[in-house]
C-alpha cells in the first residue's frame, strides 16, 4: 500500500498502481522535482535515450578500436546515425 499525505497533514492508504505511484510521486516534492528518472519516461523517451546512449558508445568505441572501426565500415554503419534495432542484427 502507498501511504500518501493529504493536504490536512493526515496520510491515506493507496493501492500499489501505476497510477497512484505517479499520484504520489507528484504529491512529494522531493520526488516531484525529479524530472531525470527514466523510470518515468514515456515509451519513446526512453527509445531516444537509448538511440543516444548507443550511439555515444558506438562513436566511443569506433575512435579507440581498430577492430571496430573496421567492422563499422565492412557493414556500413555509421556510429552517429545508428538505432539498436538496425545495429545490433548486422554487428552478431
Amino acid at each position: 500500500m502507498l501511504r500518501m499525505r493529504n493536504p490536512d497533514g493526515s496520510m491515506t492508504a493507496f493501492e500499489v498502481t501505476p497510477e497512484n505511484t505517479l499520484k504520489f510521486i507528484a504529491s512529494e516534492p522531493l520526488y516531484a522535482e525529479d524530472k531525470d528518472d527514466p523510470n518515468f519516461f514515456s515509451k519513446d523517451d526512453i527509445l531516444a535515450l537509448q538511440n543516444k546512449n548507443l550511439r555515444r558508445e558506438m562513436e566511443r568505441i569506433a575512435d579507440g578500436s581498430a577492430y571496430y572501426k573496421e567492422l563499422f565500415k565492412r557493414e556500413k554503419i555509421d556510429p552517429r546515425r545508428s538505432r539498436p534495432s538496425t545495429t545490433s542484427r548486422r554487428c552478431r
